[in-house]
């Protein structure tokens, strides 16, 4: 998975080495590789570990800063279905090169016989630069 932002800052006048530069620009960009096998067992609980190859860049004005790292991880839950509605509970932990660690808890419910199902995850993740981030995500799927 990856991801791109440009923006654009209203900041007004900035002096960049020996120029003075009007709203400057930047842009950033993100890629993730992770790489695993799920292990199922007796069709109620599994457990994924993985390793992760990740990068990014940064680039404002005329300076660009690039970031490397390996992680690994692991995903692990149950599933259980009652009434023709799949509830999947599962957790997720991580720690990467560059000093971050993750963790995330996620409910599922799906429903099979309207092939539609909601998401709902709550995520933390430590930097050693920016601190802790928090998410919390509210999903909706549906299959045609």
């Amino acid at each position: 998975y990856g991801g791109f932002d440009f923006s654009s800052f209203n900041s007004g006048w900035v002096f960049d080495e020996n120029r003075a530069v009007k709203n400057p620009n930047g842009y950033s960009g993100f890629l993730v590789g992770e790489f695993g096998h799920r292990f199922d067992f007796n069709e109620t609980y599994y457990m994924s570990p993985f390793v992760m190859l990740g990068g990014d860049y940064v680039n404002v004005l005329n300076s660009g800063d690039s970031d490397y790292y390996l992680g690994a991880g692991g995903d692990a839950g149950f599933a259980v279905e009652f009434d023709g509605i799949r509830y999947d509970y599962s957790a997720r932990g991580m720690v990467r090169s560059d000093g971050g660690v993750g963790l995330a808890l996620n409910i599922s419910a799906w429903s099979v016989m309207d092939a539609a199902g909601i998401d709902l995850k709550a995520s933390a993740f430590y930097d050693n630069i920016l601190g802790v981030s928090y998410g919390v995500s509210l999903n909706g799927k549906f299959n045609f």
